[in-house]
């Protein structure tokens, strides 16, 4: 760690120095060691595994600084001035290099397979930025007309729309090891031909994008907005709407299609990413759209699109409030928000704050469906997937030997998402038609500190598994007089024979509140 807080101090001192564009080459190779740094920073937040002779944390980024260092020299020896062969010395290298490896990971909680596709092509990805920006402005300047001196400006704001959506993309499927390979391919692409310094400074947003998550790590933040891709979409995303219509501004040819074409991006794009969140949390909602407002105000403070800042700004205002309450879910909040009413403490924010009392009841009781509650939930911090079952069953016996047997019909389960639930019934997941139900049956109860120690079988997909959960006794329920009882645990979907996948979670938190009637 030391070493790179030296490196760090060496290249600010040099980048201080480096102003001049006789001094390329230099800076060029500077830019690869910072970003090289921002890789060993990064790789500090790995987690090693165990047997490996050389340790996980330093063999990720010294593999994925190969990808940087061998085009890097490449560069050298391929003096064609071509668009498409750099990405595809960038795509053969970042294949060999994460194939080699073959390697599954964790990164703080999030497990990374390098040999996934998606995550194997964001190098790739990365180098396309460069390429798509500049024939985007050569094809649009020349259809609008619009002057040498003001174009750049069109290219600029497709690198932020690229780099918004794929930043997206990378922090959905690799979390900040994603956003740091799709850097990686982005710094090699500069090393072919001399490049703009707006686009060295590009890479060093970019490094700086990616080395977020280690931060936010060594300070201990978990909760805050800005780690998520989403929101920093929505920061891009609004850039590349102000320079787009700033640009457009200054057309000389088709100025009636430009205006339509300027109307449709500031409408439809910030709706999109509003309404996205009710297909998949990770893609847009609420905290994208504050994105796009704090992206809005830097764009104004700069002076960009001064003429039309006050429209702009006033459709998102517009849009916020007719389509951010679409985005809240109705059934998911009274679903998945478990509540008891208990004495003094009804409706508590935590139920599970609450004392707990000594079981004193005996034979058997029933599960109220009507009044009960199980949901679960499961993905990284920022996006978790939310979800519930409508209804279940089970009966609780109390005696020498407390007892419990609940069964939960897979049909009832939801994430309040129609087209996730069809395909959570299917073989790949649940196979509703194979295994229509799951089950828990309870082995032993122990008394703690907290409440009881709940130990069982689980039954899910034919596979049984132990299951250990912390329950609570609440006494009655003051609305209808019945026993109620709360409890928590979580499983790991794998060990019941489904496919891992890091981007949703294996790790199922689940919570309940059951009301029981003799």
């Amino acid at each position: 760690m030391y070493l790179i807080v030296i490196l760090f101090i060496v290249l600010a001192i040099v980048f201080w120095q480096l102003n001049s564009s006789k001094q390329y080459n230099f800076v060029a190779i500077f830019h690869g060691l910072a970003t090289i740094g921002a890789l060993f920073l990064i790789g500090v937040d790995i987690s090693d595994v165990e047997g490996e002779s050389i340790p996980t944390s330093l063999l990720i980024p010294s593999a994925l600084s190969v990808i940087l260092v061998a085009n890097m020299v490449f560069s050298h020896f391929w003096k064609k001035k071509s668009a498409y062969w750099p990405p595809i010395f960038i795509l053969i290298s970042s294949l060999a290099v994460v194939y080699s490896l073959n390697k599954l990971f964790d990164y703080n909680g999030f497990q990374i397979d390098l040999t996934a596709i998606s995550i194997a092509i964001l190098p790739f990805l990365g180098s396309l930025i460069e390429p798509i920006a500049t024939m985007k402005e050569n094809v649009l300047a020349k259809f609008f007309k619009i002057d040498f001196k003001s174009r750049r400006g069109i290219s600029r704001s497709i690198y932020f729309f690229l780099i918004g959506a794929l930043l997206l993309f990378a922090h959905f499927v690799g979390s900040y090891i994603g956003v740091a390979m799709l850097t990686i391919g982005y710094a090699a692409s500069l090393f072919y031909g001399k490049k703009s310094s707006a686009l060295w400074n590009m890479l060093l947003a970019l490094l700086a994008i990616s080395t977020l998550g280690h931060f936010a790590i060594e300070s201990n933040i978990t909760e805050s907005s800005l780690l998520l891709g989403r929101v920093l979409a929505g920061v891009f995303f609004s850039g590349f709407i102000a320079l787009f219509v700033n640009t457009m501004q200054k057309a000389r040819k088709n100025k009636t299609l430009g205006v339509i074409l300027c109307w449709f991006l500031m409408l439809f794009l910030p709706s999109i990413l509003i309404l996205a969140v009710t297909q998949n949390i990770n893609f847009g909602g609420g905290d994208a759209f504050l994105g796009l407002l704090v992206g809005f105000s830097l764009s104004a403070a700069y002076g960009i699109n001064t003429r039309k800042n006050d429209t702009v700004l006033s459709l998102y205002f517009v849009l916020g409030i007719l389509l951010l309450p679409l985005t809240i879910n109705k059934e998911e909040e009274q679903m998945t928000k478990i509540t008891v009413s208990n004495g003094s403490e009804a409706k508590v924010e935590d139920p599970f704050e609450l004392e707990g009392k000594e079981i004193t009841l005996t034979g058997e009781y029933k599960i109220v469906t009507e009044n009960s509650q199980l949901t679960f939930e499961l993905g990284q911090v920022g996006g978790r997937t939310k979800g519930a079952f409508k209804s279940f069953e089970g009966t609780f016996t109390f005696g020498d030997a407390h007892k419990l047997n609940v069964s939960l019909p897979v049909k009832s389960l939801t994430t309040f998402n129609s087209y996730r639930d069809e395909s959570l019934m299917e073989e790949a997941y649940f196979d509703e038609s194979e295994f229509p139900s799951m089950s828990f049956e309870s082995t032993s109860f122990t008394a703690n500190n907290t409440g009881y120690e709940v130990v069982g079988k689980f039954t899910m997909l034919g596979q049984t598994r132990d299951l250990v959960m912390q329950m609570k006794y609440l006494g009655k329920s003051d609305e209808n007089s019945n026993e109620v009882f709360i409890g928590k645990s979580s499983l790991n979907r794998v060990d019941f024979g489904m496919k891992s996948d890091p981007k949703e979670g294996n790790i199922v938190d689940f919570q309940f509140k059951v009301e029981l009637a003799k």
